[in-house]
């Protein structure tokens, strides 16, 4: 009995700490990003809960793995980027952007990388 209670507990704590498939949910409001973010792979997927918008001069950074989507599907969101833009997926881990309504770039630096859209 003891040690089936320890394998089952070694067991819980194993998956507890496996953080390579581990997500969360996060939330993008208006204001959010506005001096700029660096999305990971943790906090995914980032959901905007509205239209969404980066200043000039900050940089908004989109790690491989990460997923970006609208929360509306009747009225998708769009994100305006008015400073940097670097999304770097790689072959086994791009970067999805799934539901938005469009992405603007206006006077911006893009990098983009390993990204479906």
């Amino acid at each position: 009995m003891m040690n089936t209670t320890k394998i089952l507990l070694f067991a819980i704590l194993l998956l507890a700490s496996n953080t390579q498939y581990a997500s969360a949910s996060t939330y993008i409001n208006p204001g959010d990003i506005d001096h700029g973010a660096s999305w990971d792979r943790l906090g995914s997927p980032y959901i905007l809960n509205d239209n969404i918008y980066v200043q000039s001069g900050y940089l908004l950074n989109v790690d491989k793995g990460v997923t970006i989507m609208s929360a509306s599907n009747t009225e998708p969101y769009t994100l305006t980027i008015d400073g940097d833009l670097r999304i770097v997926g790689d072959d086994n881990e791009p970067v999805v952007l799934d539901s938005l309504g469009q992405i603007y770039l206006s006077n911006s630096n893009v990098d983009i990388s390993n990204a479906v859209f």
